[in-house]
């Protein structure tokens, strides 16, 4: 999300996120920080009570709400925002689409007669060579790997002025979105239940299931986060690592120990409860086997 704003020549400042001596999610904001626009966003999810007083106070500056991760939230879309924007894709098998809002309506019709699907069908091409991998069809998983790379390198180059295609917009419209919340939420809460209790880890934020709708769980993994996720693969069990290294900020140390140890837990709608007790069960077996080998 930096590199549009570079690409306007706009200055771009970061307010801190990172963990409190108490290895608690915490976000520093200067209230006092001159800029005319600030984007803000909850994370994974969850509704967190620092991004929404800004959200609610910030009186200074145009906001833009990112809600990609808040979006299936109660709550989700703040009122004072004056913008806000998501990413479909990021919760859902949909080749390419977004939305974008405002509180007062729009006084221009956006230019986009571009046509996306390029793009969509390197992803939809991607998906179902991505499918076949995992039901055992075929063996190599380079293929789709590179088709969705290129696809990324494809919108990273150039994302204006692209309509949504036909693909993306029907599978967005015949979403079930009470199942995808109902699923997430059952997931999630079955991952807090079982993981609350276990020491070498910790939950990176406070769930409430009528609330929160969880894009991931992160957890907290202290010294061996990388082991872990590789250890997780081996079981076929794949935990991405969302908040990596951003290459162009400096960061305080605070900020890396959140970069260095947060791990992705996956709870979406394609997964049962009996998944997410065959993820737990294995992170705890890894966990337990690393303590033991220390």
């Amino acid at each position: 999300m930096i590199e549009p704003f570079l690409r306007k020549n706009i200055e771009v400042r970061f307010y801190s996120v990172g963990l409190s001596d108490k290895n608690e999610f915490e976000v520093t904001y200067d209230s006092n920080h001159g800029c005319d626009v600030v984007m803000v966003m909850h994370y994974f999810g969850f509704m967190q009570e620092q991004i929404q007083n800004i959200l609610e106070h910030e009186k200074n500056a145009i906001i833009i709400q990112d809600i990609t991760h808040s979006m299936f939230c109660e709550g989700g879309i703040t009122e004072t925002s004056h913008y806000w924007f998501s990413s479909i894709r990021k919760w859902t098998a949909i080749p390419g689409v977004g939305i974008a809002g405002k509180r007062n309506p729009w006084k221009t019709i956006a230019n986009d007669s571009g046509n996306s699907s390029e793009f969509s069908q390197l992803r939809i091409q991607a998906a179902e060579l991505k499918q076949q991998y995992l039901a055992g069809i075929i063996e190599d998983k380079d293929e789709y790997l590179r088709l969705f790379n290129q696809a990324e390198t494809l919108l990273d180059e150039e994302y204006e002025g692209y309509s949504y295609d036909s693909v993306s917009f029907n599978i967005l419209t015949h979403l079930d979105l009470d199942t995808l919340k109902l699923k997430r939420r059952k997931n999630a809460h079955y991952i807090y239940e079982v993981l609350s209790k276990h020491s070498n880890l910790s939950l990176l934020f406070e769930y409430e299931k009528e609330r929160d709708c969880p894009l991931f769980v992160p957890i907290l993994v202290p010294d061996q986060r990388n082991q872990v996720k590789t250890d997780l693969i081996k079981e076929d069990i794949y935990t991405p690592v969302h908040w990596s290294m951003p290459k162009p900020v400096p960061l305080q140390s605070r900020e890396i120990m959140l970069y260095e140890q947060e791990l992705s837990l996956i709870c979406d709608q394609r997964y049962s409860i009996s998944d997410m007790r065959t993820q737990c069960d294995t992170l705890i077996g890894i966990l337990n086997e690393i303590g033991t080998n220390r």
